[in-house]
């Protein structure tokens, strides 16, 4: 499959260069998590490695990993990019990804919020026409943990592919 290496090479190059770079977080409103959450919203947007946003008690980190795929089920093989990505660990996602459900269009790759918990704040990837496309974010502990099901939003995309989310 010599289109998917081509794939994963750019796609390497691209988080490669997206990891050097960094964002100046944009505080979102109050997140309203009702699922055992512990919601602290009083912390400013510094952004020192002190984990942020907490879910269920455990730190995220602010690095999502997004599987895109045409239907009702997702595949998101990213162990490949442990070191692109350049967090201490990933899971392997290599089956199908929980519930779906639209939401949210994208709009120049600025998502507002995704199932009412965090709000994505810039997005990159393979961005193109109009076809609708459905998203599962993982959200990876420091541990490398998969610590909760999948975040679901939808942006403009073509094909099969991967794009990250910064989270805050």
């Amino acid at each position: 499959m010599a289109w998917q290496n081509a794939f994963n090479y750019y796609f390497a190059s691209r988080m490669e260069e997206q990891s050097k770079k960094t964002l100046t977080p944009i505080p979102p409103p109050p997140p309203t998590i009702s699922v055992g959450e512990s919601s602290n919203s009083s912390s400013s947007g510094n952004d020192n490695n002190n984990c942020q946003p907490c879910f269920a008690g455990q730190c995220l980190f602010k690095t999502v990993v997004i599987g895109i795929s045409e239907g009702s089920d997702i595949l998101a093989v990213i162990s490949s990019y442990r070191e692109i990505l350049n967090q201490k660990s990933l899971l392997l996602i290599n089956s199908y990804v929980g519930f779906m459900k639209k939401a949210t269009i994208m709009h120049q790759n600025q998502g507002r919020e995704l199932n009412g918990l965090y709000q994505v704040i810039s997005m990159n990837g393979f961005f193109a026409t109009s076809h609708s496309f459905y998203l599962a974010c993982a959200l990876i502990s420091p541990t490398g943990q998969f610590v909760m099901g999948p975040v679901v939003g939808k942006c403009i995309a073509h094909g099969p592919s991967f794009v990250t989310a910064t989270i805050w």
